[in-house]
C-alpha cells in the first residue's frame, strides 16, 4: 500500500517515516511485500499472531463486520505457517527500508 495515497501528501509522508522509524526499533522488523509477489499466503485476509512466554499463541482475524481470536493449535499453525511464507516473499528488512524511502522521495517529496 506504499503506492496508495491516503489522506494526502502529508499524512503519507507522516505514515512512510513512521514505518521507517520503526525500522531501527529493536524488536520490530519492517518487511514490504512487493506487488509483484503475486498470489501469496495472505491474500485470504490478514491476520495478527500474538506470542507470549506463558500463554498460548493466540490468532487475531477480521472482516469488514467482526474480529475474531481463537487459541486453536491447527489455526494457530495454519496462521504460523501463512505468515512464514509472506515472510519468506516480502523483501529483505535492508531492501525494505531502501523501498520506502525511494517511494517517499520519488512519490511524496520527502527525503527520510
Amino acid at each position: 500500500m506504499l503506492y496508495r495515497p491516503i489522506g494526502g501528501q502529508e499524512v503519507m509522508r507522516a505514515q512512510l517515516q513512521r514505518l521507517l522509524d520503526y525500522a531501527t526499533h529493536r524488536w520490530m522488523r519492517i518487511q514490504v511485500l512487493p506487488s509483484v509477489a503475486g498470489e501469496h499466503a495472505s491474500l485470504a485476509g490478514s491476520f495478527n499472531q500474538l506470542r507470549f512466554d506463558d500463554d498460548p499463541e493466540i490468532v487475531y482475524t477480521e472482516d469488514v463486520i467482526s474480529g475474531h481470536m481463537t487459541a486453536n493449535p491447527e489455526t494457530v499453525g495454519e496462521a504460523s505457517l501463512r505468515y512464514a511464507h509472506v515472510q519468506a516473499t516480502a523483501l529483505s528488512v535492508e531492501e525494505s527500508v531502501a523501498r520506502i524511502s525511494r517511494v517517499m522521495e520519488e512519490r511524496y517529496g520527502a527525503r527520510p
